[in-house]
Formats: C-alpha cells, sequence, structure tokens
C-alpha cells in the first residue's frame, strides 16, 4: 500500500495523495491488478501507455499531478485539503 515503504517519520499524508490504477474491465473501470488498494488511495486513474509502463502505477501517477498542476494554476489559492476534495 501508498506510504508503507517509507519511514513513518517521512509519510506526509496531508501533502500526498496516494494514486491508484485502475483498467477497463468487462463491466467498467476495476482497479488493476498491481495496483495500491485500500483505505490510503485517495485516487484512481485509468493506466495509459500501458505498453510503456506495464504493471505499474507509473503512468497513472502522472495523470493526477497533471490535474492537480492545472488546478492549481487556475485556482493557486486553493489549499492541499481543497484540490483532495476535488479530485476525490
Amino acid at each position: 500500500p501508498c506510504l508503507l515503504d517509507l519511514p513513518y517519520s517521512y509519510r506526509p499524508r496531508d501533502s500526498m495523495l496516494c494514486v491508484g490504477a485502475a483498467r477497463m474491465g468487462p463491466n467498467g473501470p476495476e482497479i488493476a491488478g498491481y495496483s495500491n488498494r485500500g483505505a490510503s488511495v485517495d485516487i484512481y486513474a485509468l493506466e495509459s501507455y500501458s505498453a510503456l509502463c506495464p504493471g505499474s502505477t507509473s503512468c497513472a501517477t502522472p495523470a493526477i499531478g497533471a490535474a492537480v498542476a492545472m488546478l492549481m494554476a487556475k485556482y493557486p489559492k486553493l489549499g492541499k485539503a481543497a484540490v483532495r476534495t476535488i479530485l476525490r
């Protein structure tokens, strides 16, 4: 799960988003088998460019980073909690 590979003192939950990867299943989006999962995941992004980064959240995370960057560019006074709420 997200953040478990970091020492406890480096787990800034209030300033990080834990990203999971989703993929299109037969009945719609589903959590990818290789993805982070559980209560620590803040948001899932559909996998893209799966040939470029197969079996990891390496492509999902930049998609969320881009969404955060666009939000912050348009609304620079948004706080971390507001960004997290909007994206969820």
